[in-house]
């Protein structure tokens, strides 16, 4: 049993156990205390959109290996929309003010 000092090794370097959890439970939208099975899972699920929840359901089956690398390539789509939301927020002109186009 892993207790929240030890660390996982992934091949790309190494994540702290405890961050690892964290992050998948915030991936699942489950509290730590759900996801090691302390308490029982809410009744409704956090994800609406049921092929995603079925998906992520099935999470569980996959190698550790391959779990780390869905944890990275979604917590990257996540930030990606992220900076996205940001750059279309300072994009967008202020309200009365228009802005002047530059011809190439």
């Amino acid at each position: 049993m892993y207790s929240l000092a030890d660390s996982v090794t992934v091949r790309t370097g190494e994540i702290a156990f405890s961050e690892m959890l964290i992050r998948i439970a915030d991936i699942l939208q489950v509290s730590l205390d759900e996801l090691v099975g302390r308490v029982e899972p809410q009744d409704q699920p956090m994800i609406r959109n049921h092929d995603l929840h079925d998906l992520v359901r099935q999470l569980d089956e996959l190698p550790d290996e391959d779990q780390l690398a869905l944890i990275r390539v979604m917590d990257g789509l996540m930030k990606k929309t992220q900076i996205n939301r940001i750059v279309d927020k300072r994009s967008k002109p202020a309200a009365g003010r228009s802005r002047t186009r530059v011809a190439a």
